[in-house]
């Protein structure tokens, strides 16, 4: 189930980076750690790492591979999970949780 939500989210993703001005990137991500992060958008010299979960609930242990990835590129302040709960939530200092019928 996670690799189609994946696969959904990309799908999303893609048009709108050829279509923004100036063009962004979409990319799949590895830490110098072996942290994977599902994508990172890059856009006018910032990232936005950006892991799917297909669980309803998030806890600060899921978060593991944005905060390396976080800690590791400066560029990017700030990550995001998608996730299939119905909250906007807080999850660390520097990651917030957003369920994927928002984004989607």
């Amino acid at each position: 189930q996670i690799l189609y939500l994946e696969t959904l989210i990309l799908k999303e993703i893609l048009p709108c980076t050829q279509s923004s001005v100036p063009k962004s990137s979409i990319f799949y991500c590895r830490t110098t750690g072996g942290e994977e992060v599902d994508f990172a958008l890059s856009w006018k010299g910032k990232l936005l790492p950006i892991e799917v979960k297909a669980g309803t609930r998030v806890t600060p242990h899921d978060c593991k591979s944005l905060e390396a990835f976080l800690k590791e590129y400066k560029e990017a302040s700030h990550g995001v999970i998608l996730y299939s709960g119905q909250r906007v939530e807080k999850i660390t200092p520097r990651v917030y949780a957003c369920p994927l019928n928002l984004f989607l």
